[in-house]
């Protein structure tokens, strides 16, 4: 199939025989139509208030309930983002019916909803799966008839969420036509791959060039994204052209850079240029490019590393120096290497300013041979807590055995710190080696802490090393996390209900029959196999009632070691979220937390009490997603699974289409994002101020 240019008849024609084609799918919802709710509310009913819809999306009411919400526009508008949020099948046919609605609005929520939809199914089940074909079917369907630009785009997104084949025939149609949704299907198709990787052919990197010849720098960025997401590397002329792309264009297609379907004449010829890059996350995945790339050499960044380290102050350098040096770690030649990183260390400025990037690398040192006292020297006036943290991250990127590196770890497993615990777990696990699992399984006997705990669960996620973890060792930790009293320290419980579900031994069965009848439904439902799309109707989290936007403040400045970071806050789409963080701000309970987690061109987390990850503040909130785009600068709700976000929050260094409609996003960087770039792991949240206004004086 080639599509070159198409006009807009003839593209809705295409899509319109597309749609007949599946009408043929068999129905498999049952239909509620506006005009049977329009009949039920003649009974004199009073018609439901947006108070009563909210009140039922708080229950996570079943989806019938809200029936009776769709008797005006605004109601259904409402009612039907409702139904996407519960992310069960059970909701499917009445946001498959909202499609058809005559107004605007309720259908642009509607196609939010049927991608969300995405998140219910489960791949394999073939009720699923008739699930998705339907849904599939009737977005393309509707993308057909469709005249109003807005639902056009949410259709288009939605298609990205869950295409299968024809959902992708439909996307190449407008990525390759002078479509207005043009870029928008581009990313669509990214997504889409992102979330279901394979079927890339001829017209799909035919799609990727076009676009990137495109004049419009949103298509282009776009188009750079679907390249990254399909893996298939990059051409001579794609990568010779980074350098004169946007921002956003040149980090995507520098981290598709990596793909080792890149020849390596074209990583050769192209990375060096990017570790200079204006752009410091261009400059981080240049880096990364080399360390994934199996045949990239590491040259560029021996010459590079004494300039970036000369600009550590410039905004994300500190990102950039790090990255450079753990790059080295991981592929560079101890004899080529080793002095370059030692004087690196030396040239870094000491204090606790950048301690992070020189004790990184310092680490590094004795990685590649160096003197075994450089890491501690590094570290010597840090607190005690970070300078273990840095040698567990040490041991992590040293070249040793699995079996070395756990050894190396276990003393660590022991530590009288959360945090070193778990980052200790986290290294180990990531080995996925028999060792790794061996010790995690007889820490997991002595272990009381849940966060710990879910830690070393790591090592036996999806069935790896099952057989090496015992009943009993299951029915001991269960017995210990039952006695959990807090919100986040029931979460390992899951695991290991899934972990025991799974076995056919005496024990798992009688632990799986007494973690089916616990009070948390979360537990209950991995006990007895329950698939999120088809979860029970009723709340997972605390029932907040949303307040009224105009209540809640425009803004939070968070005052940080770095300087301050406005936030304008989603007061429409999120308002549970901004009432609970505000909430929680007002009473310190993330003062003095750290950013925890900040990957380089990725994201800065912060806001647990705990400051190790696993914790929040002993209750959850409903998630609140919405039909917005995670770019630069956005502030979501962290979480671990469906309603189980608190006063964990991140914030974006770049866009990420794959968090779109996964996670609530409550606010934005109006001011500080050079110090959102800026904040390092452990860095501290000193304290957050609430204003109402979004702008407030210096």
């Amino acid at each position: 199939m080639v599509i070159r240019s198409i006009d807009d008849a003839m593209l809705r024609a295409r899509l319109l025989l597309l749609s007949l084609v599946l009408s043929a799918v068999p129905a498999t919802l049952f239909m509620v139509g506006c005009a049977t709710a329009q009949e039920t509310m003649a009974d004199g009913r009073p018609v439901p208030s947006p108070a009563h819809v909210a009140a039922l999306e708080t229950a996570r009411a079943p989806a019938a309930a809200f029936a009776g919400a769709l008797a005006g526009p605004a109601l259904r508008a409402q009612a039907v983002l409702a139904l996407g949020r519960l992310e069960r099948l059970d909701a499917a046919a009445a946001i498959l019916a909202a499609l058809d609605d005559t107004d605007v609005t309720v259908r642009e929520n509607a196609a939010f909803a049927a991608g969300q939809l995405d998140l219910a199914i489960t791949t394999g089940v073939a009720a699923h799966e008739a699930v998705a074909l339907e849904v599939e079917a009737r977005l393309i369907g509707r993308l057909a008839a469709e005249k109003q630009p807005a639902v056009r785009l949410a259709v288009v997104r939605a298609l990205g969420r869950l295409a299968r084949t024809a959902g992708r025939i439909a996307l190449l149609m407008i990525a390759r036509s002078p479509d207005l949704a043009r870029g928008t299907a581009l990313q669509a198709l990214g997504v889409s791959f992102q979330r279901r990787p394979g079927g890339d052919d001829d017209v799909v990197r035919a799609a990727v060039a076009e676009g990137l010849g495109a004049t419009s720098t949103e298509v282009q960025a776009a188009a750079a994204y679907l390249a990254l997401r399909v893996g298939g590397g990059l051409t001579a002329a794609q990568a010779g052209s980074i350098g004169g792309r946007a921002p956003q264009a040149r980090i995507y297609l520098t981290r598709a850079l990596g793909s080792p379907k890149t020849t390596t004449a074209v990583v050769d010829a192209t990375l060096p240029s990017l570790l200079t890059d204006s752009d410091w996350r261009v400059r981080v995945e240049a880096l990364r490019a080399i360390a994934t790339h199996p045949d990239a050499t590491i040259g560029p960044v021996l010459s590079a590393l004494p300039q970036l380290v000369a600009r550590i102050a410039d905004a994300g350098n500190a990102h950039v120096v790090t990255e450079a040096c753990t790059t080295l770690a991981a592929v560079g030649a101890p004899g080529a290497s080793l002095p370059v990183v030692q004087a690196a260390v030396n040239a870094l400025p000491a204090g606790a300013t950048w301690s992070h990037a020189r004790c990184t690398c310092a680490g590094v040192v004795e990685v590649l041979g160096g003197p075994g006292q450089t890491l501690e020297t590094c570290t010597a006036s840090l607190p005690p807590v970070l300078q273990r943290l840095l040698s567990v991250q040490t041991v992590a990127l040293a070249r040793i055995s699995s079996i070395e590196r756990t050894a190396a770890l276990k003393t660590f497993l022991a530590d009288d710190d959360s945090r070193v615990r778990i980052a200790a777990a986290h290294a180990m696990c990531a080995d996925g080696s028999l060792a790794a699992a061996d010790a995690a399984a007889t820490r997991l006997l002595t272990e009381s802490d849940p966060g710990s705990m879910s830690a070393l669960l790591e090592c036996f996620a999806d069935g790896q090393n099952d057989d090496v973890i015992k009943d009993r060792t299951l029915t001991v930790a269960a017995q210990r996390l039952q006695a959990a009293n807090r919100f986040e320290d029931l979460e390992p419980l899951t695991t290991v209900a899934t972990l025991a579900r799974a076995r056919t031994g005496a024990g798992a069965r009688a632990l799986v029959e007494q973690l089916a009848a616990h009070p948390d439904p979360r537990v209950k439902d991995a006990a007895r196999g329950v698939r999120g799309g088809d979860r029970a109707a009723g709340p997972r989290a605390k029932s907040v009632e949303p307040p009224a936007a105009a209540t809640l403040p425009l803004a939070i400045i968070l005052h940080t070691a770095r300087g301050e970071i406005v936030i304008g806050l989603d007061r429409e789409r999120a308002p549970r979220a901004v009432a609970t963080f505000v909430e929680l701000a007002r009473a310190g309970v993330v003062d003095g937390t750290p950013f925890h987690r900040v990957i380089a061109d990725f994201v800065a987390q912060g806001g647990d009490p705990r400051g190790d990850g696993s914790g929040g503040p002993g209750f959850s909130i409903a998630d609140e997603p919405a039909d917005v785009s995670f770019v630069r600068g956005a502030v979501g709700i962290a979480h671990a699974g469906k309603d189980t976000g608190g006063s964990q929050f991140f914030i974006t260094h770049s866009d990420q289409p794959h968090l779109d409609g996964r996670y609530t996003m409550f606010g934005t960087v109006v001011d500080g994002q050079a110090v959102v770039d800026a904040l390092q792991p452990n860095d501290q949240l000193l304290s957050v101020e609430v204003s109402t206004a979004l702008r407030p004086r210096r």
